[in-house]
C-alpha cells in the first residue's frame, strides 16, 4: 500500500484560508473594504507578495472585489458566486450547505439557464477572434483596424463583442478587466495615453509598455495613479543617470521598492 505525501500549506494557503473563513463566518461581511496590501501584511506577519496573491485568488474564488480607486472589497458571493466560490463553501462546511447557500445556488443557476435558453447544452459565448477598440471605461466600440494607433492589450478577450455594449471577458478575468480599465483612466488623467503601446496581462501583474522604451511591472491592484507618477521619476532618474535613450525594464512589484533592469543590448559603461 502506497501512502500520500504529506506537506505543510504556504503561507498563501493561510492567508487564503483565514479570509476565507472570516468572510463566510461573518466577520467580513459583504461590502466590507479590507485595509491597503501594506498594511494586511503587517498585520498579519507575510510578505506582500504572499497578500497580492493571495487577494488575486480570492478574487478569482468570487469572495473579493477590486473596485477602481476604492481598493478591494468583499464581493456578494451568494449571488456573484462560481463554481470556485462553491467548493470553497463545502470545504469550509466540512462538505455541507446550509439552507441559504443551497437557495442562492440554485438562483444563479436558474439565471444561468436563462442566460443559455435554458439549455444544459448550449455552447458558452463565444470569444472575439478580432481585436476591438474599447473606450477607457470598456464600452466596446468598434473592430481595430489594422493600422490603428490605440493600445494593444494581450490577455484579456472580449466575449461576444457587440458594440457599443460594455465589455465583457470570461470567468476568472474579471479581475484584469477592472485592473484595465483604472489603467486606461488613470493615464488619460495624467496626459500619457500616447506614451503608452501596449498593456500585457501576466498572472497577477500587467506589463505597461512605456515610450517604447520601458516594460513597467505593476500589480493588479495598484494604486496606478501612484505607479504612473512613479514610473515618470524613475525614467527621469535613469536617463539622467544613463543615456536619454535609456531603456529596460522597471518592476513596481517588489516590497522594498522598483527595481530597474537595463535591456540587455544597453551599454551602460
Amino acid at each position: 500500500m502506497e501512502f500520500a505525501k504529506l506537506s505543510a500549506p504556504s503561507l498563501k494557503d493561510l492567508f487564503v484560508q483565514q479570509l476565507q473563513g472570516m468572510i463566510l463566518s461573518g466577520a467580513l461581511p459583504v461590502g466590507t473594504q479590507l485595509p491597503p496590501e501594506r498594511v494586511l501584511a503587517e498585520q498579519m506577519q507575510v510578505s506582500r507578495t504572499v497578500v497580492n496573491s493571495g487577494l488575486a485568488e480570492l478574487s478569482g474564488q468570487g469572495f473579493l472585489e477590486v473596485r477602481p480607486r476604492q481598493g478591494t472589497c468583499v464581493a456578494d458571493y451568494r449571488r456573484r458566486g462560481n463554481l470556485s466560490t462553491l467548493i470553497a463553501i463545502m470545504q469550509y462546511k466540512g462538505g455541507a450547505l446550509g439552507k441559504e447557500e443551497i437557495r442562492s445556488i440554485l438562483e444563479v443557476r436558474r439565471a444561468l439557464e436563462e442566460l443559455a435558453g435554458e439549455d444544459p447544452d448550449a455552447e458558452p459565448p463565444p470569444l472575439a477572434q478580432e481585436s476591438w477598440l474599447i473606450s477607457v471605461k470598456g464600452k466596446l466600440l468598434e473592430p481595430a483596424p489594422e493600422d490603428s494607433a490605440a493600445i494593444a492589450v494581450t490577455g484579456l478577450i472580449p466575449l461576444s463583442p457587440q458594440a457599443g455594449s460594455m465589455m465583457e471577458v470570461p470567468e476568472g478575468e474579471h479581475t484584469r478587466l477592472a485592473a484595465l480599465t483604472a489603467l486606461l483612466e488613470e493615464l488619460e488623467n495624467s496626459g500619457i495615453t500616447e506614451q503608452v503601446s501596449s498593456i500585457r496581462f501576466e498572472s497577477a501583474y500587467l506589463i505597461l509598455r512605456y515610450l517604447d522604451r520601458f516594460d513597467v511591472k505593476m500589480k493588479l491592484h495598484a494604486d496606478f495613479n501612484y505607479n504612473i507618477r512613479l514610473t515618470q521619476a524613475i525614467q527621469l532618474q535613469i536617463e539622467s543617470e544613463y543615456t536619454p535613450q535609456a531603456a529596460g525594464s522597471i518592476d513596481l512589484t517588489q516590497e522594498y521598492g522598483a527595481v530597474y533592469s537595463p535591456a540587455p543590448s544597453q551599454d551602460i559603461s
